[in-house]
């Protein structure tokens, strides 16, 4: 298993991974759930992952949401990694759950409030109860996972208000973060968060988190063909890989502005052959 040059994470740096769906069967990719494959990391390769993983962070989101955020690392000889995975697929129980239960590291599931129990491809209240009280963190993805930053001010409030409240009544914890849809972003879906109650919001785009009211973390996503190599070179800033991931992140919201979110997602589907919720 590969070791991590340490240097290449900056001292006191979290590096937080976003997932999405983790599957068995064929290759890892069962046809019973029509979502992007570019999404769906294949099961063999999910255990790779945590080997590397286990071997060289410290894997508990424990680490970064617990006390002063500045003396979280004083006697840590390992930069840490939280397991982050949006949408509530129904493979982050059949799969994810156990593996990470295995290894001994937790996650943090954003599920979207109203896909909750709606049908196979996603998780059950059941299954996240069951998580919940494994020490897993279930938090807020929203109400139906539409992009916050081209909503209205009454309808971020409804997004984020429902789930937030839906899912402290259902599991019984306190949910104080939240998984931007599509990356989508404003001042004010941060000042309605922070007003909702949120305190932690984790982002699609590349950049460190930064402090204020709310806390935003930027997130590294995880894609079908990233094996482990291709992790250490999104972990090395300085690498040719990282730069290129992130222009070419730079060019598709650049792209996204010109034309629109929603005409951006709607020709990436059709490209992609993805039946549109």
């Amino acid at each position: 298993m590969p070791i991590l040059n340490l240097s290449l994470i900056k001292e006191f740096d979290t590096v937080v991974l976003m997932y999405h769906e983790v599957l068995g069967g064929k290759d890892g990719k069962e046809t019973i759930r029509s979502v992007d494959q570019n999404i769906v990391i294949p099961e063999p390769l999910f255990k790779d992952h945590l080997d590397f993983l286990k071997e060289n962070f410290f894997t508990s989101w424990h680490l970064c949401f617990s006390g002063s955020y500045s003396h979280l690392w004083k006697n840590l000889n390992k930069p840490v990694v939280v397991f982050t995975f949006d949408d509530g697929f129904a493979g982050n129980y059949q799969y994810v759950f156990p593996m990470l239960e295995q290894y001994g590291c937790k996650g943090i599931f954003f599920v979207i409030a109203d896909r909750i129990s709606r049908d196979h491809r996603y998780m059950t209240w059941g299954n996240l109860k069951e998580m919940s009280n494994s020490g897993h963190l279930i938090q807020s993805h929203t109400k139906s996972h539409v992009p916050l930053g081209e909503l209205p001010a009454p309808k971020i409030y409804n997004e984020l208000f429902y789930s937030k409240n839906l899912l402290e009544d259902k599991i019984g914890k306190e949910v104080l973060m939240l998984s931007l849809p599509f990356g989508s972003y404003s001042a004010i879906v941060k000042d309605i968060a922070y007003d909702v109650g949120y305190r932690y919001i984790f982002s699609s785009n590349l950049q460190h988190a930064y402090f204020g009211e709310v806390i935003v973390f930027g997130r590294i996503s995880i894609k079908s063909h990233h094996t482990v190599d291709t992790i250490m070179k999104l972990l090395d800033r300085n690498s040719f890989y990282f730069k290129r991931t992130k222009y070419m992140h730079s060019l598709k919201t650049y792209i996204k502005g010109v034309i629109g979110l929603n005409n951006y997602r709607k020709i990436y589907r059709f490209i992609k052959k993805i039946d549109l919720e």
